[in-house]
């Protein structure tokens, strides 16, 4: 029994959740664009390289007070801001992964190849590094060497690099769980599926 990861699933997921869907009620939106088409529901290396991209075009900074107040700008609000630069503020990690996976699903991925993924400080480091704790969007890509996953994040976006990992999801996410740890100096120690908040 993990206490600590039932209570960020059961509870504080869920109420962000809600909290994200109350503030984006009278935001201004645009549709997204299709930027390269999915095939078969799949993503395809260039569509997951031309979302990569398409991130990089959010100002980032950490969210305030560690995440404590923290909710999801709607994806089609980021649109709208990118298309007439009316954003007066920078985007966190978790407007990124949710754009990210929007964006994938616009171009026709399937939800079901898509995923929100929060990477969760250790219980006993909450306190000195709860600013670490991190939401990054990952995807299914099949090829003839495999199942592969790919993590777009705000690191993959400001260096122009996509993360990859060949090997199941679980196996993804122990690798991404050493991976970020190593990046931020910090304790991971689990990595939480997101319902994304505007399904």
């Amino acid at each position: 029994m993990d206490l600590f990861a039932d209570f960020i699933e059961g509870h504080y997921l869920p109420n962000k959740a809600d909290f994200s869907r109350q503030m984006s009620a009278r935001t201004p939106k645009r549709p997204l664009p299709i930027l390269s088409p999915a095939r078969f529901g799949n993503p395809t290396l260039e569509l997951i390289d031309t979302i990569n991209t398409q991130c990089a075009k959010l100002p980032y900074k950490t969210d305030p007070m560690w995440g404590l107040t923290d909710y999801y700008t709607h994806h089609e609000t980021v649109q709208y801001e990118i298309e007439y630069n009316t954003r007066n503020e920078p985007y966190d990690c978790d407007d990124l992964a949710n754009y990210a996976f929007e964006l994938a699903c616009s171009a026709g991925v399937y939800p079901s190849n898509c995923r929100i993924w929060n990477l969760i400080i250790a219980p006993v480091n909450q306190i000195s590094q709860a600013w670490a704790n991190h939401v990054i969007s990952a995807f299914k890509y099949v090829n003839h060497q495999g199942e592969w996953w790919a993590v777009i994040d705000t690191n993959t976006a400001y260096n122009k690099t996509v993360f990859w990992h060949l090997g199941t999801e679980e196996q993804a996410k122990t690798r991404f769980i050493q991976q970020f740890s190593g990046i931020y100096k910090v304790n991971y120690y689990k990595i939480l599926a997101v319902t994304p908040p505007f399904k």
